[in-house]
């Protein structure tokens, strides 16, 4: 017998279930973010303190230049720093989320899979090259969906491998420029 309510609860309670995973996913990498935004913020007053004591104490004007000078490359490694660390926080939060897609499509796909078996055994005589087509359809999308989710991840590879180089470029370019 086909038990169409009994389904749609257990739909229902395994979509509430990724929800809460999605919402706690996102909870945990806010907090990171908000982590990490406390430390650098933490970090630049502090800097900035250092710096305002140690221009008190400038006698002339070359130990000024001798200052801003100096403060210019760690300045920039910080805030190549900082961003490597937010681009972390906000990957592996991509990556949560999107292993949880997965999941959940993979599940919905099998579940429509098992609701099409039942309702092939149910259905009419005749009726199973409409069943073999629709189950061909969903073979079909599914294929299609996992090579474009596989050129989408190798995409996002190369943007971040191709980031990382800039990154350092620009900071070996910084570096040439302050010394």
């Amino acid at each position: 017998m086909y038990q169409a309510p009994e389904q749609f609860l257990q739909l229902g309670k395994s979509s509430i279930e990724a929800a809460l995973t999605l919402a706690n996913i996102t909870l945990q990498s806010t907090e990171r973010l908000l982590d990490l935004n406390l430390k650098t913020a933490k970090e630049a007053l502090d800097e900035s303190l250092r710096s305002a004591q140690a221009l008190t104490e400038a006698k002339n004007v070359q130990d000024l230049v001798a200052l801003q000078s100096g403060a210019t490359q760690p300045g920039i490694d910080k805030a190549l720093a900082y961003s490597r660390s937010v681009y972390e926080v906000a990957s592996q939060a991509q990556s949560e989320i999107n292993k949880l897609v997965e999941a959940r499509i993979s599940r919905v796909n099998e579940e429509l899979l098992a609701a099409l078996d039942k309702a092939a055994k149910a259905a009419p005589a005749g009726s199973e090259p409409a069943f073999s087509a629709v189950k061909s359809a969903m073979v079909m999308a599914n294929s299609a969906y996992d090579t474009l989710s596989k050129v989408a991840r190798q995409a996002a590879d190369a943007a971040v491998a191709n980031g990382s180089q800039v990154a350092a470029q620009v900071a070996k370019n910084v570096r040439k420029k302050t010394h």
